[in-house]
């Protein structure tokens, strides 16, 4: 298996019965988001568009999103899997990217749910891929948080 860390990771899970979103990012993809939204610290980044990084973290979007890199990626997208005693990353370079996909988790509306800001409150986590562990095992690469935030559903008032 390739060492090479992948441009993006996003990860999804409910801890506590609260929706947590993760997006992790390759150091030079973190500075070309920055860029292009005119910030220069993650902190800086409008919440619009954390919010709506949630909402693509729902996964009938990062379905297409999967398959749209494939297309102009052949071989360059994975999935990591796990559970209580560890995880790890399936590239479809190794497997195709079917049989890398029918290794993905399943839809889950609960999740889909307590992940998007406008319905539950959303633990938001921005990281970086840290350089230094490129060449180890990529799943094991956590990278560094640079923003965490609660994002709140809008009030009905």
């Amino acid at each position: 298996m390739s060492a090479e860390l992948p441009q993006l990771r996003v990860q999804r899970q409910i801890k506590e019965g609260k929706g947590q979103v993760s997006y992790t990012f390759a150091p030079g993809l973190l500075s070309h988001l920055l860029e292009q939204e005119g910030v220069s610290e993650p902190s800086d980044l409008p919440q619009d568009l954390l919010r709506d990084l949630c909402r693509r973290a729902c996964h009938a979007e990062i379905q297409r999103s999967m398959e749209d890199a494939e297309q102009q990626h052949t071989g360059g997208t994975a999935v990591v899997i796990g559970d209580e005693r560890g995880t790890a990353e399936v590239r479809s370079s190794d497997l195709g990217f079917d049989n890398m996909m029918r290794l993905a988790p399943e839809s889950d509306n609960e999740m889909d749910m307590l992940c998007d800001p406008q319905y539950s409150p959303v633990e938001f986590d921005l990281r970086v891929f840290d350089a230094e562990q490129e060449g180890a095992d990529p799943a094991q690469n956590l990278g560094r948080s640079v923003l965490r935030v609660t994002l709140e559903p809008p009030s009905l008032a």
